[in-house]
């Protein structure tokens, strides 16, 4: 059974986003190989962030000094007469915990002199979440270096990438950013109800974009997957959508075969 919906399965978000960014970076990389081979590498790389607990930790602290009062100290903390040796045993305490992530995102390199051209990320909720501070350092950096950055949100949670307009009323976004047009970025927003568009890819210079069908990759990886039929649809998809939504994909599965 193919996609029941136009675009976008609004149940992969909360049920298989993992094993659906895994095999949506490979497809967009099978894709442009066709198409920007043999002057340009398309590679698979990994981003790693680090996530901090959210637990506060407080630590006390042992201080040496002379005493003018014997009246106790309300912070913690140990006070002993210099001229007396002191002897002090440690006490154990956990330092908040560090959490890794990692990203999967490809990178299109000039394959003579192996200088990366487009750096291409599809948002996870680590990006758009936990790491979002982390997520934009990275970006700034390719920015910095001229590199174009291609970016897909494909989730309807989280929060989304900055620019100085409001961004227009959409469930899902595709940043195109070249690096001799910054700080202007092209941006492609569509609803759940939409097919997604075909967007370019920039290369260097003097090359023409290479055409992405999201559309078709998208509904590819859901066929090759078996989505249809490991995705659970009588449950309401995540995040929580609106009446009116609710009420249109109802519609949808409603017509599905038993």
């Amino acid at each position: 059974m193919t996609c029941p919906f136009p675009g976008m399965d609004p149940f992969i978000e909360g049920q298989k986003w993992r094993n659906f960014h895994a095999r949506m970076i490979v497809a967009i990389g099978d894709a442009l190989v066709a198409q920007v081979a043999p002057r340009y590498d398309v590679d698979v790389q990994e981003s790693v962030y680090l996530q901090a607990d959210s637990h506060e930790v407080r630590y006390p602290y042992v201080s040496i000094s002379r005493s003018s009062s014997s009246e106790e100290s309300h912070s913690i903390s140990t006070t002993i007469d210099l001229g007396a040796v002191a002897t002090i045993e440690p006490r154990l305490y956990t330092i908040p915990d560090r959490e890794t992530f990692s990203q999967r995102y490809l990178e299109i390199r000039d394959r003579e002199t192996r200088r990366l051209v487009t750096a291409i990320e599809v948002l996870s909720p680590t990006n758009k979440n936990d790491g979002y501070s982390q997520y934009l350092r990275k970006r700034g950096e390719f920015f910095i270096s001229g590199v174009n950055v291609v970016e897909l949100d494909l989730l309807r949670g989280g929060r989304r990438l900055p620019t100085t307009e409001p961004l227009m009323a959409a469930d899902y976004f595709a940043f195109v950013a070249c690096a001799d047009e910054l700080p202007r970025v092209s941006v492609y927003g569509w609803s759940m109800r939409q097919t997604l568009p075909t967007i370019p890819i920039p290369l260097s210079p003097g090359d023409p974009a290479a055409p992405l069908d999201l559309q078709d990759l998208v509904h590819g990886v859901y066929d090759r997957a078996g989505f249809a039929y490991s995705l659970d649809y009588s449950n309401s998809p995540q995040p929580p959508l609106g009446d009116v939504d609710s009420a249109w994909i109802r519609e949808i599965l409603r017509k599905l075969p038993s």
